[in-house]
């Protein structure tokens, strides 16, 4: 009961039992260990693309914000020196961790669950429907909550859920903005904060909002829930924090928006955490859908016991690729100019070179004309001096007449 966003839960359950003993803060953890069910207990067998495995061999425990549950091929989930050579992911050389790949789709070409039922372990007065909460992630998540399946025990159906992938990928030039002006962050610039939360493994943006939420529990309650790690200065929360956990009903659900955010008055605020969690600019996403259908193919000799079928696989065999990039560089800025001259001006490379030659052209001139008039002689500048100031010829009248008049007379007199 002592899960998110149910903490309020868990003060009603406590109310009704006054006579609660106080949990063992120091080893609750080891407590809720031995208590959950174990693999055998849970899974009756299991199928990887149609290849039968012992479940233990191929499933790992996690731990999520809903407690202690059991994972496939997740690089958030525990390893343990008791986990088999090919229990997914694979371990590198390097330290590394390398998840199964899959290139088919359609039905039973993925992941297949046959579990048993656990009726046994519901409180006989508990008369909520019983069955099993199915989280799909990508390996490097951390498994998120709110995306989750309700998948229920009942008799002759079967649960298919088909995984749809998009990949988000960054171009180089990003690199060249800074992480407030791109509104998201790159992998090769950030690391992760904390030591003991497995998001250290991974940057996706919902598991940042997660560990924000596990810190605002510790602010408000001085206490982690006991399916996370514990710092030394830490204790995992109890009975006694049951009060003040059943107030982050409402902190944990809202984070704190930019004041020029759109529609988010102020008369709406109330308790929200601080959580900074940026876009990621590169990421894989899954989108998922879930369909029942009867489960007449599996016969009931060979599973005698009431049971629940599930399977997962990728609905097509492709991924759909975007690649987030700059708008505008450097280069396009350019272009665009480039461009624009050339629209509006006739500009080209051609017109730049014409423009050239003929201001050479124009220079090589006026050059030669100035040395022409320097090189002619004294004598000659005279002669030229003197018809220019000393006309030899006196027109009396107009040099031209509209045709109707007749023609002008020049009468030649000599000035002299």
């Amino acid at each position: 009961m002592l899960q998110y966003p149910y903490y309020r839960d868990l003060r009603v359950f406590a109310e009704a039992n006054p006579d609660l003993i106080d949990l063992p803060v120091d080893n609750i953890t080891d407590l809720m260990l031995k208590l959950m069910p174990t693999v055998d207990e849970m899974f009756s067998t299991c199928y990887w693309r149609g290849t039968g495995f012992n479940c233990s061999d191929i499933l790992r425990l996690q731990r999520t914000e809903e407690g202690f549950c059991y994972s496939f091929n997740s690089k958030t989930s525990e390893r343990m020196t008791t986990d088999s050579e090919y229990n997914p992911p694979i371990a590198k050389p390097d330290g590394g961790l390398m998840p199964l790949r899959n290139n088919v789709a359609g039905k039973m070409t993925g992941l297949e669950l046959i579990m048993k039922s656990l009726i046994t372990e519901y409180f006989p007065e508990d008369k909520r429907s019983k069955g099993y909460n199915i989280m799909v992630h990508t390996p490097e998540d951390f498994p998120d909550i709110s995306s989750s399946y309700k998948v229920y025990s009942e008799l002759n159906q079967s649960s298919r859920i088909s995984v749809s992938v998009s990949i988000i990928r960054a171009d180089e030039s990003l690199n060249r903005l800074s992480e407030n002006d791109r509104k998201c962050f790159l992998y090769e610039e950030r690391t992760t904060r904390s030591k003991n939360f497995p998001t250290a493994r991974s940057n996706a943006e919902d598991n940042c909002y997660s560990e924000c939420r596990l810190r605002a529990t510790y602010k408000m309650c001085n206490c982690t829930p006991y399916y996370f790690y514990e710092e030394e200065s830490e204790q995992h929360c109890g009975i006694e924090h049951i009060q003040c956990l059943s107030k982050l009903k409402v902190l944990q659900r809202n984070v704190q928006v930019s004041e020029e955010e759109l529609g988010d008055p102020k008369w709406k605020a109330q308790d929200y955490m601080n959580c900074s969690c940026p876009h990621p600019c590169s990421f894989v996403g899954y989108t998922t859908e879930i369909r029942n259908h009867p489960k007449d193919f599996l016969p009931h000799t060979q599973f005698p016991h009431a049971y629940t079928h599930i399977e997962v696989h990728y609905k097509e065999r492709f991924a759909i690729s975007y690649l987030r990039s700059m708008m505008y560089t450097t280069q396009d800025l350019l272009v665009t100019f480039g461009g624009m001259a050339s629209l509006f001006l006739g500009c080209s490379l051609v017109s730049v070179v014409e423009i050239i030659y003929v201001i050479y052209k124009s220079l090589i001139m006026l050059k030669h004309k100035y040395t022409k008039v320097q090189t002619v002689s004294k004598p000659d500048q005279q002669l030229i001096s003197y018809r220019r100031h000393h006309n030899m010829y006196h027109f009396c009248k107009p040099l031209y007449k509209p045709p109707s008049i007749r023609l002008p007379e020049i009468c030649e007199k000599d000035k002299y």
